[in-house]
């Protein structure tokens, strides 16, 4: 007898991307806080990339002619990253041991996690 339902071996490693939209807090600050922060969040960020289990993401900003400026002149106004984990439960685990979330960068009330499913796989 034949099932469409995925195996219990098969659901147990099956995971999901979700998509974050992180902004930051607006508070005067936040875009200093980010800069001394970022050397921490990349290194964090670096590892999970390697294991696949962030699959893209980086700094949102408010104006195209910021992308050319240096770091520190470029206007962020938060995060967008695409996770990749079994839960909903499991990809707010991991932004809540992220550098931005711990030392207050990003607005953990306005944050947005979603599910997502994507029309281009990644590579």
């Amino acid at each position: 007898m034949s099932s469409s339902a995925p195996s219990d071996a098969t659901s147990a490693t099956q995971k999901n991307i979700y998509v974050a939209w992180q902004p930051d807090y607006t508070t005067p600050g936040t875009l200093e806080k980010r800069i001394a922060v970022r050397p921490t969040h990349i290194v964090r960020a670096t590892k999970l990339i390697e294991q696949k289990v962030i699959r893209l993401g980086g700094g949102t900003m408010s104006s195209d002619d910021s992308t050319a400026r240096p770091l520190e002149k470029k206007d962020f106004v938060g995060s967008c990253t695409f996770y990749e984990a079994a839960s909903i439960e499991a990809a707010w685990e991991i932004i809540h041991t992220d550098p931005f979330w711990l030392e207050g960068v990003w607005d953990k009330e306005r944050m947005v996690v979603l599910p997502i499913h994507l029309a281009t796989p990644f590579k």
